[in-house]
């Protein structure tokens, strides 16, 4: 992340104090904002599996203590493996839900918009789209994230390999939109008056 830019006030990525105003140039990325998810957007999924993980004791508990029924010792021996094995899952799954919202990166420059997804330096992949082809910027209801108050930006392009970019897990939508509009309008007309 860029730390010559100032940062945002609440904490969720850089802006430049001239976004909008001077002609931009086509190779000019200079970092306008940058900013990860909000690691409430894994709620749903840490909820789930930590029911799972509470569960699963008492299941096992109450196995052991034969409250369920009496079964064989090898039968008991393959329930243990079992539990032990959706135990395991359940840790892993949350690892995995929440190394990927951490390494979850998105950048908006004075051109392009550069998302990052992969849990590690191997699996990392970078997706750029021209704020120039984007169709249309909406905000749609933030749900139960709102009561935390996250929310989503959802940004249709005509960009084949990002068609939809989602922006997740936002803690201040408005000011992303409000850097991010001028740049769109300003590249828009100036791309066409460019190429005509």
């Amino acid at each position: 992340m860029n730390q010559e830019t100032p940062q945002h006030p609440d904490g969720m990525g850089t802006i430049s104090e001239e976004h909008g105003q001077p002609p931009l140039a086509f190779e000019d990325e200079t970092e306008m904002w940058a900013g990860r998810p909000s690691q409430w957007v894994n709620a749903i999924t840490f909820f789930f599996w930590i029911l799972f993980l509470i569960g699963a004791p008492v299941f096992w508990y109450m196995w052991d203590n034969r409250m369920i029924g009496y079964y064989s010792p090898i039968f008991d021996q393959y329930i243990h493996i079992v539990v032990y094995s959706l135990m395991g899952m359940a840790v892993f799954c949350m690892l995995m839900a929440y190394l990927s919202v951490k390494n979850e990166l998105t950048v908006i420059t004075r051109n392009k918009i550069r998302e990052t997804h992969g849990i590690s330096v191997m699996l990392r992949r970078n997706l750029y789209c021209e704020i120039s082809d984007i169709q249309d910027i909406q905000s749609p209801p933030a749900g139960i994230l709102g009561l935390f108050g996250i929310s989503t930006l959802v940004i249709h392009t005509h960009d084949s390999d990002q068609p939809i970019i989602r922006i997740r897990g936002l803690r201040n939508r408005e000011r992303v939109v409000s850097i991010l509009h001028p740049l769109w309008r300003q590249l828009k007309v100036e791309r066409r008056g460019y190429f005509n």
